[in-house]
């Protein structure tokens, strides 16, 4: 009987050899990439010349075809995920640290040639390195409690950089911990990606680049049932109460004992739960013609938001998921229970 330490041992050396296996079979798929010819080769030709790539740009992709886990030459034009994936196996084997700042400048003008920068919502982010420069995220340190909105400042293929705003804690704190970046991208999703600060420039944080990113909603906007109490305050000064109906990142369902016509701008101030006081401008866009049934003299409305309002529908896009995991996790009645 083997004894517990010769048992390990063994182990051990099983894991190492499975780990060895699986190494060579990376290698001889690159090696199969590097001298097999791959197929619809002609498409791939015809393709660059539909872009008008330059010679540099069209030897630095065809560098990530022998990179990816594809054999169409071509397939690297129809995905972002297949040119993310390849990127990814290019900077993993020959260490990003070592690799040209030529080189990496290519790379980034391919993405932007192919579509991938993150401009477009009909491609799902798969990358950091997609997120669209100047575009507002919000940040989030749940273990420091903070949670603002900023901006990426620039980026690059080595890092992101992120504006952060006036802090309580002394930034020099932040190095070498994660934050959660999030970033909305209207009529997509808001995706959620865990990075690392590498470092402080100036009123920036520095930020390592992840593809681990979580997509927390789908094309349209989720809508939550509420019974919030609301003041509405109309440009013109006029104030009344009333309360909101229901609930979602792009809008609300707004009852009043007003009458309003569709596109007034107007005030919000309610509370909501867990995040406190919202403020925020809304736009009436539809009025509707029914009145709020048990509410006599009361109006439906929906309305979009308006102004500066990423804050306020950041937390609202979070309570929704709180309150739908809160309500998933509530055990269901049994239905037709014999008496």
């Amino acid at each position: 009987m083997l004894s517990p330490v010769l048992f390990i041992f063994f182990g051990f050396v099983l894991v190492l050899l499975l780990v060895f296996l699986v190494l060579t079979e990376i290698k001889k798929n690159r090696q199969r990439h590097s001298s097999e010819e791959m197929f619809r080769a002609n498409v791939f030709n015809q393709k660059v010349q539909e872009l008008k790539l330059s010679a540099k740009e069209v030897k630095v992709l065809e560098l990530l075809v022998r990179y990816s886990r594809f054999f169409n030459e071509d397939a690297i034009f129809n995905s972002p995920l297949l040119f993310e994936e390849a990127v990814h196996n290019y900077y993993a084997d020959e260490s990003l640290e070592r690799i040209p700042e030529d080189t990496l400048a290519l790379i980034t003008s391919l993405r932007g040639k192919l579509g991938y920068h993150g401009l477009d919502i009909d491609f799902t982010l798969v990358s950091t390195r997609q997120y669209p420069d100047l575009h507002a995220v919000k940040l989030v340190n749940k273990k420091e409690g903070f949670s603002e909105m900023s901006f990426i400042s620039r980026k690059s293929e080595r890092h992101f950089v992120v504006y952060y705003p006036e802090l309580q804690i002394p930034p020099e704190n932040w190095v070498g911990k994660n934050i959660r970046v999030i970033l909305t991208r209207q009529g997509d999703a808001v995706y959620s990606a865990r990075v690392r600060v590498l470092g402080l420039d100036g009123r920036n944080l520095v930020l390592s680049h992840t593809e681990e990113l979580e997509k927390q909603q789908l094309r349209r906007w989720v809508r939550q049932e509420v019974q919030f109490p609301v003041e509405v305050e109309l440009l013109e000064g006029t104030q009344v109460d009333g309360f909101l109906e229901d609930l979602s990142a792009g809008g609300i369902l707004l009852v009043l004992p007003a009458s309003c016509e569709s596109q007034t701008f107007m005030r919000l101030r309610f509370e909501l739960p867990g995040f406190g006081v919202e403020e925020v401008l809304v736009k009436v866009l539809h009025v509707f013609k029914r009145k709020k049934e048990g509410f006599p003299g009361h109006f439906l409305y929906s309305a979009s938001f308006e102004g500066e309002f990423g804050r306020v529908q950041e937390d609202i896009l979070q309570y929704i998921f709180e309150e739908r995991k809160r309500q998933n996790r509530v055990p269901k009645a049994p239905e037709n229970e014999a008496n």
